[in-house]
């Protein structure tokens, strides 16, 4: 007799509202910037994924906004953190 145990450890994050944070402009040359109902007090984790779900890059910001100049043009997935707060937006990259 086999007896598995499984222990299960709640994970404290929130999602963000959809019509409560904006990645703009979109599409963008250069620079993305990030509007955010709540305050902006907090640094954000940026993570840059291709359209095949591949992790380009992460960068920790403490401002409002993002360069995304060394990208190649194409579509990119942008997952924000924001202490426990989390949001995934589409950009494109001109």
């Amino acid at each position: 007799m086999v007896v598995l145990i499984l222990f299960a450890y709640p994970i404290n994050t929130e999602e963000i509202k959809d019509n409560d944070f904006k990645l703009f402009p979109n599409p963008s040359l250069n620079e993305i910037k990030i509007s955010y109902n709540n305050s902006f007090h907090k640094k954000a984790i940026i993570s840059v994924f291709d359209v095949y779900g591949s992790k380009i890059l992460t960068k920790e910001i403490t401002a409002n906004r993002f360069s995304i100049k060394e990208l190649s043009s194409g579509i990119y997935f942008i997952k924000v953190k924001i202490g426990n707060a989390i949001i995934t937006k589409k950009i494109i990259k001109r």
